[in-house]
């Protein structure tokens, strides 16, 4: 079957209300040609092009004898495939075929560290009757049936792999998944266990640690978020949670005790001196966090208790080695002190192509760049690698995104989105010009009062901050239904909205992306500043001085691409389906002013606008016919 036949004639006669979409069949073309001669391709499909179809049909049509990894930035999106989107196309293939959702190792339990933590004892029966029965030895299948600390200590841990030595090799669930992966066609995964898994089979190799098979074409989608699971995945960082993890690791090893008591004793000396110069850290770093900001830099006073705790798991280290070399919990537990040793001497000794901070959660160091590293686990060891999204591309090309992930020969391909955006109005007052002022605020939360509880269906208020975020709860509370970011979980707060249908979300971040809300219970989306990065955050910051130092303008290469690409993202919300309308307001009237307001509508669909001042826009829309029938109540 060709890539058009199944679009074209197959998912017709399966769906007689289907209606082919142009951009859909050039997506899956293109991916397809790719995928036969090899490479890697930019796809940017608009919201409505149907990108998931257009990915999997031709993954599941390539001749493989490996399966095709899915990878996606989002819990959302991964969910809206396994349980919708493959589940649709199973039904209409026309034969059978395979695909699995693959989590992160440590959600899956380790025989070994069952048998080798201190439990009590009625948990440990609980969990080896468990691990008789169950199919996959996912430890959600646990959640409320045992506490999530217990949990963690018997999770899957790849410095606890002995890989062929293992004992418990043949029943290892982690080892059952990837055998049952390799005979899988499709695999769903996210970018962080994509990524690490390639740095695992990059460091040590395939047997030891790796929980994916051998991979030759990759999906990537939601691709935009590449860039920074990269920085996460390449950097280090000791966080404070890890070293209590590791150190209650060795005082509950039933092996070590069992093995060498004395030894264990000895060890146990190391990280109670450890112990106080964590403290010390803990207590210098909230003094500069009071004085400074929440981004710690390095300095002579901090690298110096950075280096007493590396001295400490450095002795660790040294004492778990003396341990017999068949006894599994020295082993792992001096790989975790080896990589404790090795993130504190990254953060202490930054080079100049990565940055070091602390903050309360412990110490950080991040690479400047990953384009290197990318196309050295990534892009030249897979035969072919698609990245698509729904926002690639700032001011109308990929010039960005290729420069960051370090792409120079991809094929490149733009599929606008297919819906109508003249039924959205674009409102951006023009008398807005200071948005760092606190007479903004004022004037924002007072309009909000006014519009709000007019609105026929559901809006939503996106902030750049936490403190605009609370500063318009405080002005809005009893005057509509509010729901804000931080009172619950994500989850919960949008199923409570939807629910609501006339309800007001205020939030940051995580809301201006991958919350999918059609129809009426969205009907506006309020942008209260453009969202360009935070100039003390640490990644953002070295990566601008690192523009500067080699002559480069860091606003046009780096600030104004991240802020187009997270508007395009906010924008993106408020139209989901083909029938969907609404109003778009950007309070920031700087976009109407200054030197980048051609990039910032260049990455803008056309919609129908409006400009004037803000307490004229309501006036506009209760004399117009349309707009009034479409938007108020």
């Amino acid at each position: 079957m060709k890539v058009r036949e199944f679009f074209t004639t197959v998912l017709p006669d399966k769906m007689p209300d289907y209606e082919m979409r142009e951009a859909q069949v050039q997506m899956a073309d293109l991916i397809h040609n790719v995928f036969q001669e090899g490479g890697q391709a930019l796809l940017e499909a608009g919201t409505g092009t149907g990108k998931s179809l257009a990915y999997l049909v031709p993954s599941l049509l390539i001749k493989s004898s490996t399966p095709i990894a899915i990878s996606t930035g989002t819990k959302n999106l991964q969910e809206q495939l396994v349980k919708k989107d493959l589940p649709f196309l199973h039904s209409v293939w026309g034969e059978d075929f395979s695909y699995m959702l693959i989590q992160g190792r440590s959600n899956y339990l380790c025989r070994t560290k069952l048998y080798n933590t201190l439990l009590n004892e009625e948990d440990r029966t609980f969990l080896k009757q468990w691990a008789e029965e169950t199919d996959t030895g996912n430890l959600s299948e646990l959640t409320g049936k045992i506490h999530s600390e217990t949990l963690k200590t018997v999770a899957a841990d790849p410095d606890y792999c002995l890989g062929q030595k293992c004992t418990m090799r043949d029943e290892c669930f982690t080892a059952l998944i990837r055998s049952r992966a390799e005979k899988c066609q499709l695999l769903v995964v996210n970018h962080h266990l994509l990524l690490s898994d390639l740095m695992i089979k990059d460091a040590i190799g395939f047997e030891q640690g790796a929980i994916l098979p051998k991979l030759d074409y990759i999906v990537i989608d939601e691709a935009h978020h590449l860039e920074d699971v990269a920085a996460e995945s390449f950097g280090k960082e000791v966080n404070f949670d890890g070293l209590f993890a590791l150190r209650s690791q060795i005082y509950n090893s039933r092996e070590l005790q069992r093995r060498n008591i004395e030894i264990k004793s000895k060890i146990e000396a190391e990280l109670v001196e450890a112990n106080s110069h964590i403290n010390r850290a803990k207590e210098l770093i909230r003094k500069k966090e009071a004085e400074e900001s929440e981004r710690i830099e390095l300095d002579s006073e901090i690298a110096l208790v950075a280096g007493n705790i590396k001295s400490c798991y450095k002795e660790v280290f040294g004492l778990l080695n003396e341990y017999d070399e068949d006894t599994i919990d020295a082993i792992a537990l001096a790989r975790k002190a080896e990589r404790i040793v090795s993130g504190l001497e990254a953060f202490i000794d930054e080079k100049g192509d990565s940055i070091s901070w602390a903050n309360r959660e412990g110490f950080h160091n991040m690479p400047l760049k990953v384009a290197e590293e990318l196309n050295r686990v990534l892009f030249q060891p897979h035969k072919s690698a698609i990245l698509t999204s729904a926002t690639l591309s700032t001011s109308g090309n990929f010039r960005y995104i290729k420069s960051r992930l370090g792409l120079k020969e991809a094929k490149e391909l733009t599929l606008p989105s297919p819906f109508d955006y003249k039924k959205v109005l674009l409102a951006i007052p023009d008398d807005l010009l200071d948005p760092n002022s606190q007479e903004f605020i004022t004037k924002i939360t007072e309009h909000l009062k006014r519009i709000l509880p007019q609105i026929k269906g559901g809006s939503f208020v996106l902030c750049t901050s936490f403190k605009m975020v609370k500063a318009l709860k405080e002005g809005l509370q009893g005057h509509v239904n509010l729901y804000v970011h931080g009172d619950k979980n994500a989850p919960d707060l949008i199923t409570d909205f939807k629910a609501d249908g006339n309800g007001v979300l205020i939030g940051v971040d995580s809301f201006w992306e991958g919350v999918d809300v059609p129809g009426e219970a969205l009907k506006a989306v309020f942008i209260t500043k453009l969202p360009f990065p935070v100039p003390s955050e640490p990644l953002y910051e070295a990566r601008r001085k690192l523009v500067e130092e080699r002559g480069g303008n860091s606003f046009r290469e780096l600030s104004l691409p991240i802020a187009l690409l997270k508007l395009r993202q906010g924008f993106g919300r408020l139209v989901r389906r083909q029938n969907d309308d609404g109003l778009v307001v950007i309070y920031d009237s700087r976009v109407l002013v200054k030197n980048y307001k051609r990039d910032v509508f260049n990455s803008l669909p056309k919609c129908s606008e409006w400009r004037g001042h803000l307490d004229e826009l309501e006036t506009y829309i209760e004399e117009n016919n349309f707009w009034r029938e479409k938007l108020f109540k």
